[in-house]
């Protein structure tokens, strides 16, 4: 910094001065000027001569006095400022400084050698700043990737993204998470972690919160339908409650056997009764299933966007391509609901029908399970000389065993009949909604979202489409222009 001031003020009050004092206390890059020397008045020479020899203040780089011509002489075509400044070096007290704080040429010398020492003191990091900056440049025109004027260019750079994104995607399947590091940065990429846990807290609904009325427990029931939180479910929610009690105190036995024979009279009538329970007791089936989609349909598609970001390197293009992919991904998950909806009009619409030989073992088990409970009633001990025993029933007891009336016949067979369907109807529905309309249609099927990212799709593309795509921006293309044409600079 150069701080200039004339010889004929308060020099100590100038604001320059004041300022670098503020700016650059140590004095280290400022170098004082003085100008005007002719016209200081006479006796105050003294105090300019002490502070450019600095016996006022210390000063690094210290003064240099400089005397150039006035408006008055500068007018004159005789005057010449290198001989007015030389005489008036030579003229007293001025002969007194030194030829170094005296004189243009003094300056000069003096600006030269601070140049120099700059630049062999800042030459190191300047040097260090360049290469930085030459590299983060070479990494900006890499992250650019080959030219991309013609269609077949942008084809290929396309393509290029298309394997990136191909490779995440297969490693995300797969749970090849030390593949890339993409996947600690990223958890959405975990893709089958976050889509398994999903599955299973589906499953953990539809089990414990998908039912509208509780069934009866028995012995062998092999899982629970009540909330695993343990709270109680209203009595008013057993499908028994539903369906009637009976009165077994009632005077009137017959008239109380006559009055199934008149509400169910065949076996169509059984059907039609389990089902509208089935339909009334699936009743939250259509929320729940609809919302784990839905969070499937969610979960894909921040994988694909995040997929894409990391398979790009440029977040500008990636959500160029997911724009021009949202039409066939917004179908996709339009065809993945409907799937969910064709499930459930067929489990809670259709006919109740099943192989599945669960559901004959688990009526076994249920009608056994009655007998038995009826028949430990009347059960007594028999103690055998080596000191076992058994329970024992009599023959002519079990004749009354079990005896019902066709009323709380008719109820006990309707709700185990309902609680063997409507497990094997859950299982069924939730592995079928899991294995269609989530796995097939939007994570590992043939047409599921992530597959519409890929090379046909590029091969679809007009020209237009394709540089509006993968083009390349004007500013790009004059920077990779200027790059090839321009020849480096030599650097020292």
């Amino acid at each position: 910094m150069l701080a200039v001031v004339p010889a004929n003020v308060d020099i100590a009050t100038q604001e320059i001065i004041e300022m670098a004092r503020e700016l650059d206390s140590d004095g280290l890059r400022t170098l004082r000027i003085v100008t005007k020397p002719d016209l200081v008045d006479k006796g105050a020479e003294e105090k300019i001569i002490d502070i450019v020899e600095g016996k006022q203040e210390s000063q690094e780089l210290g003064w240099v006095v400089v005397r150039n011509l006035g408006q008055k002489d500068l007018q004159d075509s005789s005057k010449n400022r290198d001989i007015e400044e030389q005489i008036l070096s030579h003229s007293p007290p001025w002969n007194r400084l030194s030829k170094d704080n005296f004189g243009i040429e003094a300056l000069r010398a003096r600006l030269q050698a601070l140049l120099a020492s700059n630049v062999r003191r800042e030459f190191p990091s300047v040097r260090s700043e360049v290469s930085k900056r030459l590299k983060a440049c070479k990494k900006a025109l890499e992250s650019m990737g080959e030219e991309r004027e013609s269609t077949e260019q942008q084809s290929k750079y396309l393509l290029e993204i298309v394997s990136k994104f191909k490779q995440i995607t297969e490693n995300a399947l797969q749970t090849n998470y030390g593949s890339q590091d993409a996947f600690d940065d990223e958890p959405d990429l975990r893709l089958a972690t976050v889509v398994a846990n999903r599955n299973a807290l589906f499953s953990d609904e539809i089990s414990t919160r998908g039912h509208t009325f509780a069934f009866m427990s028995h012995n062998h029931d092999d899982d629970s339908d009540t909330p695993r939180s343990g709270k109680a479910v209203s009595p008013t929610s057993s499908v028994r409650a539903q369906t009637g009690h009976l009165d077994d105190d009632d005077d009137d036995e017959d008239e109380r056997n006559s009055i199934p024979s008149r509400k169910v009279k065949s076996c169509s009538d059984i059907e039609d009764i389990l089902h509208d329970c089935i339909s009334k007791q699936s009743s939250k089936w259509p929320s729940l299933a609809e919302g784990y989609v839905c969070d499937i349909i969610s979960m894909v598609h921040n994988f694909i966007k995040k997929a894409l970001v990391v398979s790009c390197a440029d977040r500008a293009l990636s959500q160029t391509i997911l724009l021009f992919l949202l039409d066939d991904l917004i179908e996709k998950y339009r065809q993945a609901l409907s799937t969910t909806n064709f499930l459930l009009r067929i489990e809670r619409e259709g006919t109740p029908m099943t192989q599945n030989h669960y559901l004959n073992s688990n009526l076994q088990k249920c009608r056994q399970e009655r007998i038995s409970s009826e028949a430990t009633k009347s059960c007594f001990s028999v103690k055998y000389e080596n000191g076992s025993a058994v329970g024992c029933v009599k023959l002519a007891d079990l004749t009354q065993i079990h005896h019902t009336n066709n009323l709380q016949h008719t109820v006990e067979d309707i709700h185990d009949i309902l609680k063997s369907y409507y497990k094997v109807a859950r299982k069924r529905f939730i592995d079928n909604v899991c294995m269609q309309a989530a796995d097939f249609y939007l994570v590992t099927g043939p047409e599921a979202p992530l597959n519409l990212f890929s090379p046909s799709w590029v091969y679809t593309l007009s020209p237009e489409q394709l540089e509006n795509i993968a083009g390349e921006e004007a500013s790009a293309t004059l920077d990779v222009l200027l790059h090839e044409h321009i020849p480096p600079q030599n650097t020292y």
